[in-house]
């Protein structure tokens, strides 16, 4: 079949098909998306938007530098999807629970950030300083 393709013309087929395959290597981004999206793992809304976030790495999704989510604030969350003022501006990719960090992809730059949760360390949490435990001071002469 291959041998017959060829000989009824398929070079020219076989120059377009690389011509399509060029073009979505070039726009693989979009693919990235595509597949980003369909893979739409569950992300814990209610732990992403009781906690304020700070980038650390990467460019912002909005106009600051921190994303908090819930009354007054133009920032929701619906599933995987960040709003602002109800325009879908970022998905986040990633929940790392563990090290406190999620990871976004910003519809508008088309790049990746990371934003660490700091709520634990305004709000007291189990980073904060314990003042009962008093520091040694060493006294050097």
């Amino acid at each position: 079949m291959f041998v017959l393709f060829k000989w009824s013309g398929g070079y020219k087929m076989e120059k377009k098909l690389d011509q399509i395959i060029i073009k979505v290597i070039k726009n693989s981004h979009y693919f990235i998306l595509i597949l980003i999206i369909l893979s739409c793992n569950r992300i814990d809304n209610d732990y992403v938007s009781k906690n304020i976030w700070q980038l650390e790495q990467g460019g912002n999704i909005g106009s600051g530098d921190f994303l908090e989510f819930g009354k007054g604030e133009n920032y929701s969350i619906k599933n995987d999807t960040i709003f602002n003022k109800k325009m879908p501006i970022a998905l986040i990719i990633e929940l790392n629970k563990k090290l406190e960090i999620i990871t976004i992809f910003s519809f508008k730059s088309k790049k990746t950030s990371i934003y660490m949760n700091i709520s634990e360390l305004t709000n007291g949490g189990s980073n904060h300083i314990d003042e009962t435990v008093k520091p040694e001071v060493i006294k050097i002469n």
